[in-house]
């Protein structure tokens, strides 16, 4: 303890800017943390936050100081352990590689490792894709469920929409009708389910093999390694026929990538720059949302300190290419545009819970023009967390009642309209929700996640067969019975919400450290973790990017030596 007073007292005295800059940042997390517990508690107790603002933001300022303190004391204590770790760095940057705690000059003119290694990379994929075909076995021909009836029907019979992602359906499409002659739409959709399967789990693969090259311990390798082999939650979903699961794969690719560059590692050439912007256009190509994710990301590189011309460019050309492949499957197929009630789903929550909660007492204009915008009367339908039972009844026949009404329900109910944002999205932010697990009920292929076959027309049936029926009973138990909920403790690493606040963690970490680059690595997860925050409900699959995303804060977080590797546009050296 007086070691670690003394080391307090030197901090202060030496950089005191730097020690209250790092509290506060600590008492930010702190409050944040104790304050979504607080929120999630209220609103699972109590019916909401309205009325108990003030408390709970003065209860979350009071636990939040007891965790700033915890984390004050932590890195203090990493402070005093930190002299070794200098002077490594230190030798990292001379360009030497240090092995077995000692420093070994590297050869001059080389770095660390710069491709990842291909034995470890196939051998990885090979283990993930071994331990997940039983589960497609026990769902073969694949988890028919989620929006695959309404994308096989636009291929069926038309019209086509972009309200899911074109070249998502043409390729679930594709399959059914290149294997049609083989085994109908059943070969169909096994075939897209290995062809998902491969793509993933050689995605994870690559994961290790890349975290592997950039030093992460065996120990982490190992258990992520695990993680996507063996938790049960990756294996059903990759042979799920949505493409939520394509885009978190890809969006995983895409942190990466982009970490290299604002790392510094130019040694990859233009292929590094080549791969990102494939990886930007898959992005947007592969969920309708992702350009408001990125668009926000180009202008802060562009405008923040860790502005980097080539990664802006690159990031700017995949989302021209992006936008120009929607655009040309658009128009070649000749797709309606989707709805525009997507994004106005939290709107419509607030809306629907001021209706439902005040019917009788709401002016007879207000009401009327509620009825008229909502589709009628609302009450039992409303659903506090999901949007879809109130959208898919609203047609905005007048956009403009709509957003008067809208006005006057936040001006009137504030503290009703902040309580139906709080439960549609508590699942992304409260680590204790438990709705994510039944937003569809649970049973019957309902559950934490949808394992339901979907019905489709005449002729075009998909019929389930189970090659395993046991492990379709237990997952099926556990997954849709949701009987992992009774297992303290093991349930919450089922939580979407755990893997946010871990990467929040990092940024923490980050910030923290002056680790520019680390932190702007974190901008695109960012922005598409708020688009989530407004949109109809917090669905894993929807949150599947951040727990495949639980690796990064545990990968060595070091910059490239500039000595070692030439740099394409000069790219500045983040402070540390």
């Amino acid at each position: 303890m007086k070691r670690v007073l003394n080391s307090l007292k030197n901090w202060i005295d030496t950089d005191r800017s730097d020690f209250i800059r790092t509290f506060l940042l600590s008492e930010g997390f702190g409050f944040c943390l104790c304050i979504s517990f607080i929120w999630g508690f209220r609103l699972d107790v109590y019916g909401g936050v309205s009325g108990w603002l003030i408390k709970s933001i003065l209860l979350s300022l009071f636990f939040g100081d007891i965790v700033a303190d915890i984390l004050m004391f932590a890195l203090l204590y990493a402070r005093e352990r930190g002299a070794r770790r200098k002077e490594i760095a230190g030798d990292h940057a001379a360009g030497r590689e240090v092995r077995a705690g000692r420093a070994v000059e590297a050869p001059e003119g080389t770095s660390a490792r710069t491709a990842v290694d291909p034995r470890i990379w196939a051998a990885a994929s090979c283990v993930i894709i071994a331990c997940w075909v039983p589960i497609w076995l026990a769902y073969y021909p694949a988890v028919f469920a989620y929006d695959v009836e309404t994308q096989l029907g636009q291929v069926i019979s038309g019209p086509y929409s972009t309200h899911h992602p074109l070249l998502h359906t043409l390729i679930m499409g594709g399959c059914m009708k290149l294997m049609w002659n083989v085994g109908g739409i059943n070969a169909g959709m096994a075939l897209y389910a290995v062809l998902q399967m491969l793509f993933m789990g050689i995605t994870g693969g690559w994961v290790l093999a890349e975290a592997r090259r950039l030093g992460t311990s065996k120990p982490v390798l190992i258990l992520y390694g695990a993680f996507l082999a063996l938790f049960p939650v990756n294996g059903i979903l990759a042979v799920s026929t949505t493409k939520d699961v394509i885009f978190s794969g890809l969006m995983l690719i895409e942190l990466l990538l982009v970490r290299r560059i604002l790392k510094g590692e130019t040694c990859f050439g233009r292929g590094l720059w080549v791969k990102t912007a494939i990886a930007t256009a898959a992005l947007i190509i592969f969920r309708n949302n992702a350009l408001y994710a990125l668009v926000p990301t180009i202008v802060i590189y562009m405008l923040g300190k860790t502005r980097k011309r080539a990664l802006v460019l690159t990031l700017a050309a995949g989302c021209l290419a992006g936008c120009l492949v929607n655009g040309g499957l658009k128009a070649a197929l000749h797709a309606e545009s989707g709805s525009p009630r997507e994004a106005l789903s939290i709107p419509i929550q607030q809306m629907a819970r001021a209706y439902s909660l005040h019917r009788d007492e709401l002016p007879e204009e207000l009401r009327t023009d509620l009825e008229m915008c909502l589709g009628g009367d609302v009450t039992d339908v409303y659903d506090p967390h999901l949007a879809d039972k109130v959208k898919k009844q609203v047609y905005l026949k007048d956009i403009r009642c709509f957003v008067k009404s809208w006005f006057k329900i936040i001006a009137e109910y504030p503290g009703d309209s902040f309580d139906a944002w709080l439960y549609t999205t508590e699942g992304a932010w409260y680590m204790g929700d438990t709705s994510a697990n039944r937003i569809y009920g649970t049973g019957g292929g309902f559950g934490y996640l949808n394992t339901d076959t979907r019905s489709m027309p005449y002729g075009f049936e998909v019929t389930h067969r189970s090659f395993l029926p046991g492990l379709t009973e237990a997952l099926e138990k556990a997954f849709s019975d949701n009987a992992f909920e009774t297992v303290p403790v093991f349930r919450r690493i089922f939580s979407p919400a755990l893997y946010v606040w871990i990467l929040a963690a990092f940024l923490y970490v980050c910030l923290v450290r002056r680790d520019r680059s680390g932190a702007a690595s974190l901008l695109i997860p960012g922005f598409v973790y708020l688009t989530i925050l407004c949109g109809p409900a917090v669905l894993v699959r929807y949150m599947y990017p951040y727990m495949l995303m639980v690796i990064y804060p545990f990968i060595p977080n070091k910059e490239t030596s500039k000595d070692t590797i030439p740099s394409v546009d000069s790219p500045e050296t983040d402070e540390r």
